[in-house]
């Protein structure tokens, strides 16, 4: 049986929680494809820079915990259970070590009377320093997984 095969037929057999963690790790690899082809694209013209930009290394982090979470979810063991919410609960921990960050930096823009939210120039989306809509869905959506799966590994599997 090749790959591809054990793969259809793990999506097949797997449950409605297994299906939302990998469409979430999808969300969150194409949220940092969009980062990482503008940084290669910055590099390639030329321009320089003193490092990527401040949602680099959260999207990555993120990216990295699903992609421990998503083949632990389709197991349905209580090992795989847990694993997939160490995963999760890694990127969740960045999307809140990110937020506390960027709430800290523009305190100090408002220390120094420099209006954030109204400015073209600061990117920002819930007070997550250049982040987009994508990452808030993301965030909502581990939250919901990592929800669920710790219910289930409390509770058990429910029908």
């Amino acid at each position: 049986m090749t790959r591809a095969n054990r793969f259809l037929r793990c999506y097949a057999d797997a449950d409605w929680i297994a299906r939302l963690v990998l469409t979430t790790c999808f969300a969150a690899a194409l949220n940092f494809a969009e980062i990482f082809s503008h940084s290669m694209a910055a590099a390639a013209s030329g321009v320089c820079y003193l490092g990527p930009p401040a949602a680099f290394y959260p999207r990555f982090l993120v990216l990295a915990g699903l992609l421990i979470a998503t083949p632990a979810a389709f197991k349905r063991t209580p090992s795989c259970r847990l694993t997939c919410g160490i995963g999760l609960t890694v990127s969740l921990g960045t999307f809140i070590y990110w937020w506390l960050e960027s709430y800290r930096v523009f305190r100090n823009f408002e220390k120094f009377q420099i209006a954030f939210l109204n400015s073209v120039e600061i990117r920002q989306a819930a007070y997550l320093y250049q982040a987009t809509f994508l990452d808030l869905g993301v965030a909502l959506s581990l939250l919901i997984c990592l929800v669920i799966v710790l219910d289930r590994l409390v509770d058990g599997e429910k029908s």
